[in-house]
């Protein structure tokens, strides 16, 4: 079994290939279950195993490294890898690092040494299995970067790379004080994030993480090449749940955007690594609705692999049946979501494999910095980060989530990356900033507008280099800032702080703190039970320190912030309102309901138009407040979304009334319809695309109790449950 990658697809012996590959966690479980779970994972859809093989699990008190149990039963690996073999089930191991910490380590030469060891030993016992059954091993942590919530900024040796890093930028210290504005003596005074905290200084700390992360990946993945005989693939997380809320995501749309955003950026076949079903601790509430609309909306939008589908795998009791041990897992709550997902993988696995996305005339453009910190995202200049900074972030492409239930397919770009001739492909392109851009990037907007593009900027003006000096945009933006204003930051704050308090000074309740998945741990005499199976993320123990801390944040009201157009309709705003001056030739498309100030304009510039929404425009959708907003509030975002595009020529290839997300995807010989809908039970007419759409659908995966028939030629009455989807396909 040879896996390869090329052309946006996996192979396998030369065959296009859908990876569907389950955990187990082979160190947790009886060596006589592995038969009876491999079996089901076959008779269930799913086509492959992945396991995370941890040097802590692996190495004895005499720092020897055991692959075949002699020392204990767990560390039987050589004989899980042949109970896979004898299945006929092709592996894929993750031999570690396993998070951003773990990564970051490798800073150190003895980290880096005990790796080397650590590689050389496993590869030795990995050789006699390549290809049979093991094909691949998975980098776990390709997007990991090092982040303020680490406490890297304390470690000395980081704080000697980060000096070093800086002598080699500025040169001269006077060159450096003179940047930052500061006053340091000497080279060693130096420290990381010193408050308070100034854009200068945080921006040379981001981007010597950055590249600091590129250099240890890069030997990472070199090490692996050398000393493991199998090929590498990475991939992302498409974990959408991790609170104990009653709705299906707390991110409702990022699956969709995660692929989306996976397919620009990946040379590879976009690959979810992590795609996972029982969530990051006892308390998560993952329900079969969660896992469903996940794994459906990542193959809608064009993932090709599942490297690491993640569920529990229950220890059966004495008491159980037979039944049950033929098949355990059927005990886990999801598992009737990843059964019939992945059957329907299987059964239509190559025309998905070959389908092609259709996408409408407008673009969002990805820009990275966007994802950095500035001055202001810290509370009070210091190391705490303002949890609103979060919110903000999250929504900030909420415009990706609004355009998808409008009617719209829009399409990523790079910003950085992208060429002037990529962008003008869209009639209108979206750009969500939080303030600041790069001279580059800004240039190539100013180009993209003055050749007759629509630019829509969003929710403020750039006006700062990444740097945090001054630039000057005012050609793009020519009508200036009045003010910022923001609501509900303090019910935030207080609902965060009184979280971090009951965490400081309460004991919490046990199993309701995330446990580190890797973290040395002691062998016992029996197997582990199931609530300690493996849980498997790029950045586990950042993520999970994380979302305990903003689990709160999730669950707090998220007040609108009301907006009126021009014809006077209600539209929410979330996050913040910019205030704009007034100007005699901007076309005025929001405004504040109670004092008219302008909130969203448009202006000519060159043969194209330059427009500004000074709020996170849908960024509700983006959070679990989604779940939460009435149906009036959703229909008439949706309708200005559409009546915005319109004025400028570009209007829905589907049309409903329903604020559901409709994607089409084409082979030769048919189309695929993809109904998505999150939240609440709708039902009601759609009007789809009559070239991609002809005669009548079949109806090829559906759950929720969701349903759907064709009424009239291109049209369709759809009845969707709560959290429902429907796949339709039309022969062409």
């Amino acid at each position: 079994m040879f896996l390869t990658a090329a052309n946006g697809l996996f192979k396998l012996d030369d065959q296009p290939f859908f990876p569907r590959f389950g955990i187990i966690p082979y160190a947790q479980i009886e060596p006589d279950r592995w038969p009876i779970l491999l079996e089901s994972f076959k008779k269930s859809g799913l086509n492959g195993v992945s396991a995370a093989v941890s040097l802590s699990r692996h190495v004895t008190e005499e720092q020897v490294y055991d692959f075949d149990g002699r020392s204990h039963p767990s560390r039987n690996l050589i004989g899980f890898i042949e109970a896979c073999r004898t299945a006929s089930l092709p592996l894929v191991i993750n031999p570690g690092p396993f998070d951003q910490r773990q990564l970051f380590s490798l800073g150190q030469s003895h980290q880096r040494e005990q790796l080397v060891r650590w590689y050389e030993s496993l590869g030795a016992a990995l050789l006699q299995y390549q290809a049979d059954p093991i094909i691949a091993v998975q980098i776990d942590c390709a997007s990991a970067c090092p982040d303020h919530h680490q406490d890297y900024h304390h470690d000395l040796e980081v704080a000697a790379r980060f000096r070093h890093s800086l002598e080699h930028k500025y040169g001269t210290l006077e060159a450096l004080n003179q940047v930052w504005g500061s006053s340091w003596q000497d080279w060693s005074e130096i420290r990381p994030l010193t408050p308070p905290l100034k854009q200068d200084a945080l921006h040379d700390w981001q981007e010597f993480g950055a590249q600091w992360s590129r250099e240890l990946l890069d030997w990472l993945t070199d090490l692996a090449h050398n000393l493991l005989p199998v090929p590498l693939y990475c991939g992302y997380d498409l974990t959408t749940k991790y609170s104990d809320t009653p709705y299906a995501a707390d991110f409702p749309f990022r699956a969709a955007l995660t692929s989306d955003v996976a397919a620009m950026r990946l040379a590879s076949p976009a690959c979810a690594a992590r795609l996972d079903c029982a969530g990051l601790d006892e308390n998560s509430n993952i329900t079969a609705n969660t896992a469903t609309q996940a794994a459906i909306s990542a193959i809608a939008h064009g993932t090709k692999a599942f490297g690491s589908w993640r569920f529990q795998i229950p220890r059966p009791s004495s008491a159980e049946t037979t039944a049950t041990d033929s098949n355990p897992c059927e005990t886990d709550r999801n598992w009737s979501a990843i059964q019939a997902t992945a059957r329907f993988i299987a059964h239509y696995e190559q025309e998905l494999l070959a389908a092609t996305a259709i996408l409408d005339n407008v673009g969002i453009l990805c820009y990275e910095p966007n994802q950095q910190l500035y001055p202001e995202d810290f509370l009070l200049g210091r190391y705490a980060i303002d949890p609103s900074a979060f919110i903000r972030r999250e929504g900030l492409y909420g415009v990706y989530a609004l355009l998808a239930v409008s009617g719209f397919r829009p399409r990523f770009m790079d910003l950085k990356n992208a060429e002037e001739s990529e962008l003008r492909r869209c009639r209108i392109l979206f750009f969500p900033n939080l303030g600041y851009i790069d001279r580059d990037s800004y240039d190539k907007l100013v180009q993209y507008v003055e050749a007759g593009g629509v630019l829509v900027t969003l929710p403020v003006h750039p006006k700062y280099d990444l740097s945090g000096k001054p630039l000057d945009t005012s050609a793009l933006y020519a009508t200036p800032e009045k003010n910022h204003k923001s609501v509900g930051r303090l019910g935030l704050l207080a609902a965060w702080a009184w979280h971090m308090a009951r965490l400081r000074f309460f004991e919490p309740k046990s199993g309701s703190q995330p446990k580190g998945e890797y973290e040395p741990e002691l062998i016992r005499n029996d197997y582990p039970a199931s609530g300690d199976s493996l849980k498997m993320s790029a950045d586990m123990s950042l993520n999970m320190y994380m979302r305990a801390e903003l689990e709160p944040i999730l669950k707090t009201h998220l007040p609108a912030m009301p907006m009126v157009d021009a014809t006077g309709r209600y539209i929410r705003g979330d996050i913040q309102h910019t205030v704009f001056v007034p100007r005699a030739d901007a076309h005025v498309l929001l405004l504040s309901p109670s004092s008219s100030e302008i909130l969203g304009y448009a202006m000519p510039f060159g043969q194209g138009v330059s427009a500004v929404l000074g709020t996170v425009i849908g960024g509700s959708l983006m959070l679990p407040h989604y779940y939460r907003l009435s149906e009036a509030e959703i229909r008439t975002l949706c309708e200005f979304c559409r009546d915005l595009l319109a004025e400028w020529g570009l209007t829905p290839r589907t049309k409903s009334e329903l604020p559901v997300e409709v994607v089409y995807r084409t082979t030769p010989a048919h189309t695929y319809v993809f109904l998505i809908n999150r939240g609440r039970a709708r039902a009601g007419r759609f009007e789809l695309a009559r070239d991609l759409c002809p005669g009548a659908p079949e109806v090829v995966f559906s759950w929720g109790g969701s349903e759907a028939e064709p009424v009239l030629l291109g049209q369709i009455q759809a009845k969707l449950g709560e959290d429902g989807i429907v796949v339709l396909r039309y022969r062409r």
